[in-house]
Parts: C-alpha cells; structure tokens; sequence
C-alpha cells in the first residue's frame, strides 16, 4: 500500500493476518489470538493486549511481517504472564449491555434488553424508535446473537451504503455484509462493495466512515494520493475517522468471536 499524504493517509491498517499464533513459552506451547496492523507513526514495534484478550502487534510501515513474528516470540513469557492477569474478554452480550445501542441510518438506535427469556428474538420497528432483544447468553449461545445482528445488520448497511452511493453519483452493484476476520470492508472492481457486519456497534460517523471509505473505491480502487485526496471530498475528517476507527477496532473487532477463538 503507498504511504499517502500526511493530511489524508490512514493512521494504521489492518493486515490480513489475523487469526490463532502459536506461541512456546517455558510452560509448553500456547495459542493466543493475534492482529497485526500496520502504522505510519510507528517508528518501532509494539505488543499490546486489548480488551478482547487479543494480542495486538503494531508494526512500523516498512517492517515485514516475518520480524513481527520473531518479536512477538521472545515476548512469548511477557505474553503469557499478562494475559493471566486479565479479566475473560468481553462478551457480545456485555458489550450490548453497557452500550444500550445500535448503529444505522447515521443515528444510535435504543436497545432494550431482556434476559432470561426463553425464546430469542431480535425486534425493530422503525416507528417506535427503538429495537427490543431477548436473549439468554447462557441458554442460548453467542453464535445465536450474532446471527440475529448480523440479519439486521445486512439490512441496515445495505440501505445506507446504497443511499450514500445515490447522493454521491456512485454506481453499487451489490452489497454483501459478512463476518470478516480483520477487515471492515472491501470493494471489488466489479463494484461489489462487502461489510463487517459489527459496524452496526460503532458510532456512526464511524460507520459512515467505513462505508464511504469503500464506496470510494469505486473511483480509485488503490491507496493512492488522489485516492485519499478523493476520500476526503466525501468525508472531510477522514483522517480523524480512521484514527478512531484503529482505537475502536480493538474494542468490537474481536466480539462474536468467543465460541471460535482459540485462547490461552
């Protein structure tokens, strides 16, 4: 990816190697989950923990991906004795719980919640201005809540990226919402634009953000300076949102993910 200007570049980028890394460590071998991302002002690598448990690695723009992963192995015991210090990750239901709100149409919607029910369901009717969930975490499972804001989720993003193309002059063949490991988006040169569906737990200048971030693609489908210069047409604080969005990613990107996750 070029390095775009100061006043429009992103301040980091996911990579695509996200996923489960095996770390040996004096107790035997481990399996932590890991992001890599890539940051313009880092000027050397950085090993956090977020709030998901996930093991965070920050590397500067020209680094490979190869020394990240040797730095990552001498801090395997630094890895090991922080994460045995930390709280479980949160939960997607915990994490709805203290928000109390979704995203879409460029607004929060309420969410009221209600536990210990017997059946799950997920209820939005526009004019009541709010959406109802019922769902029991321990009786039900994680997956069965993301299923349902991921349903919803597919229906919102879909109208919003679709509204923001129209009042653009863009062209959207198609948009998808799917469950990305590592990225909040994509848009394919046959002008298929695809999103995360947790964009619907960020704020949503945020989520527009995101969205037009890819609409954008269908001018420019690099990183390029008039790609950039072309982004912030769109979204005149481009670069404030991105920031935001590489804080916020550590918080939501890792949600839903609990009963797949490999753990320490």
């Amino acid at each position: 990816m070029k390095k775009a200007s100061p006043a429009t570049a992103p301040r980091s980028v996911p990579l695509s190697g996200q996923g489960t890394l095996r770390l040996r460590t004096e107790t035997g071998v481990i399996s932590v989950r890991c992001l890599w991302k890539r940051s313009v002002r880092a000027r050397h690598l950085r090993l956090t923990i977020d709030r998901q448990n996930q093991v965070v690695v920050t590397l500067p723009p020209r680094c490979p991906v190869e020394r990240g992963f040797r730095f990552v192995e001498t801090k395997a015991e630094w890895v090991v004795r922080h994460l045995a210090s930390r709280p479980p990750p949160e939960t997607l239901a915990a994490f709805l719980a203290r928000k109390r709100s979704l995203t879409a149409h460029g607004r929060n919607i309420p969410l009221l919640m209600r536990a210990n029910t017997k059946n799950p369901a997920f209820e939005w009717k526009p004019a009541a201005g709010h959406i109802r969930l019922a769902h029991d975490d321990g009786r039900h499972g994680e997956a069965v809540l993301v299923a349902m804001l991921r349903d919803w989720a597919a229906e919102v993003l879909a109208k919003r990226t679709l509204d923001f193309a129209a009042r653009h002059g863009l062209r959207v063949k198609r948009v998808t919402v799917r469950d990305q490991a590592s990225r909040w988006g994509s848009c394919s040169s046959k002008g298929t634009v695809s999103l995360n569906w947790r964009l619907i737990l960020l704020p949503p200048v945020i989520q527009d953000y995101v969205i037009l971030h890819e609409l954008a693609h269908l001018k420019v489908m690099n990183h390029s300076d008039r790609y950039w210069l072309y982004l912030q047409g769109l979204d005149a604080r481009a670069a404030e949102h991105d920031a935001e969005l590489s804080r916020l990613a550590s918080q939501v990107m890792g949600l839903g993910r609990r009963e797949r996750a490999a753990c320490v």
